[in-house]
């Protein structure tokens, strides 16, 4: 058994199962095996040793249908926020360095023919924007540590390791005044 991190797992079995489903193998690959016909650019590196097990399905494929099971399991919104960075082999935005504060608006007074403070609006975004972000990447975090549970036991070919992403980055962060 290989161990892996659950990013990366989940990264790897997108990439087995959603990337085949969208790209249509040419006529060549079908003649060659018409049912084990891979697309180019899907990576087989974690593939077994080519011994079918369970019935001629390949361990890889089982272990990605195990981990895509989990996926499925979570609600539609962390679902797409889990499979959008998973595609994406990313992690979701935090925000990091961002710091919003309040800055003035100056507009020219007619009268006077002088620049006055009219308003204040939040630069480079406002409190609320950052805690949404933050809001998505709780959200990320806590799924993947679900499906790193739910797939704890059932994989054939790899050993979860741990998850190497801080569950909040930002808390301890030291803040650069200008």
């Amino acid at each position: 058994m290989r161990p892996i991190d659950i990013e990366e797992l989940l990264q790897w079995a997108v990439a087995q199962t959603v990337e085949p489903r969208l790209r249509v193998p040419s006529p060549r690959e079908l003649t060659l095996n018409p049912y084990e016909a891979r697309p180019k650019g899907v990576s087989n590196r974690y593939r077994g040793a080519g011994v079918p097990v369970d019935g001629g399905r390949f361990v890889a494929d089982i272990d990605a249908g195990r981990v895509m099971a989990a996926v499925d399991r979570l609600d539609p919104w962390t679902r797409s926020i889990v499979m959008a960075n998973a595609k994406a082999c990313r992690r979701p935005d935090w925000m990091e360095g961002v710091e919003p504060r309040m800055v003035p608006v100056r507009k020219r007074c007619r009268r006077r023919h002088r620049s006055v403070v009219k308003s204040h609006r939040w630069e480079p975004c406002s409190p609320e924007a950052v805690r949404a972000t933050r809001d998505i990447y709780s959200r990320w975090h806590q799924a993947l540590t679900r499906i790193a549970q739910g797939c704890e036991n059932g994989l054939l070919g790899f050993q979860l390791c741990g998850f190497s992403a801080p569950a909040f980055p930002w808390v301890g962060v030291e803040r650069v005044s200008p």
